[in-house]
């Protein structure tokens, strides 16, 4: 064999070998970059599913805090409707008549189904009507 032909085998040979490499090295590129978008893949994956949860969370949350601030609205409601209605109530009872009250008074008394104790009243009232809500209420009890 003649060094020409050597050198041509040994350049064919190396060529073959640097092929085979190459395919190799692009082999193995290739399955490091599919191994590489596979995992990112998953790992969008489990961003967008976290995601989601925490989404979930956050509205029941926020519906939990809204569902509260409309029962402390209602109940804030029900609490200016009763402080009306008590307010009325007081002053209906303050503007009313000697006579009136003195009825009210009795009435609401004897209500009570009680056969004898002590009706306690303010200097005002005692003062006022103290005796005739005792004759009012011992007539309603006899």
């Amino acid at each position: 064999m003649s060094i020409e032909n050597i050198t041509a085998k040994i350049l064919s040979d190396a060529g073959e070998y640097v092929k085979g490499l190459t395919a190799d090295a692009q082999g193995e590129a290739d399955s490091i970059l599919n191994k590489a978008k596979a995992e990112a893949e998953n790992a969008a994956a489990k961003t967008l599913a976290d995601a989601k949860n925490y989404a979930e969370v956050l509205i029941q949350r926020r519906q939990s805090v809204a569902q509260l601030e409309a029962r402390k609205m209602s109940l804030q409601t029900k609490q200016d409707v009763i402080a009306k209605a008590m307010s009325a109530a007081e002053e209906k009872l303050a503007n009313m008549d000697a006579d009136d009250y003195v009825a009210f008074l009795a009435k609401t008394i004897a209500n009570f189904n009680i056969s004898e104790g002590q009706i306690v009243l303010n200097a005002k009232d005692k003062a006022s009507i103290g005796s005739k809500l005792i004759e009012a209420v011992n007539a309603a009890g006899a």
